[in-house]
């Protein structure tokens, strides 16, 4: 399966990719139509937003900061995949692209926060590389990543 990554700043295309995933949010609470407007608002003006597509589908997408000029610490909101593109390729193709915008960015690290029920999340940042780098105290962890 051919999955092309292309970086979003229109905030309505993100909102649309977004509700177009929502169902792969681990948090249904993202779901809701005020919560995604939310993030596509803050996502288009603050943040990089990559989306994953075959050729006529969306298959995913990552939501992250990499602006930190102190610490060259880039930060991932969300990865998030279509259940129907589970173990297909597409968080992998969304993670490279995600760690070559970082490389070019200057970023040394990606961090990020998962739940620590989040089993299929922590699975697939474990086996890409990323380390525990400690408990958030919310019923997350934090982990790492160094480029």
């Amino acid at each position: 399966m051919d999955i092309r990554t292309k970086i979003l700043t229109d905030q309505d295309e993100i909102a649309e990719v977004i509700g177009i995933c929502a169902e792969a949010f681990h948090d249904q609470r993202c779901n809701d139509p005020a919560v995604i407007q939310e993030f596509s608002e803050k996502f288009s003006v603050r943040a990089c937003f990559v989306a994953a597509c075959t050729e006529d589908e969306v298959v995913g997408f990552a939501a992250f900061y990499c602006n930190d000029t102190v610490n060259f610490t880039a930060f991932i909101s969300m990865i998030v995949v279509r259940s129907i593109y589970h173990l297909r390729g597409g968080g992998t193709k969304i993670l490279g692209k995600v760690k070559k915008i970082c490389r070019d960015n200057g970023m040394k690290r990606i961090r990020l926060e998962v739940a620590d029920d989040n089993l299929q999340a922590l699975s697939f940042y474990r086996r890409r590389g990323f380390v525990l780098e400690g408990a958030s105290g919310r019923g997350s962890s934090f982990y790492v990543l160094n480029l």
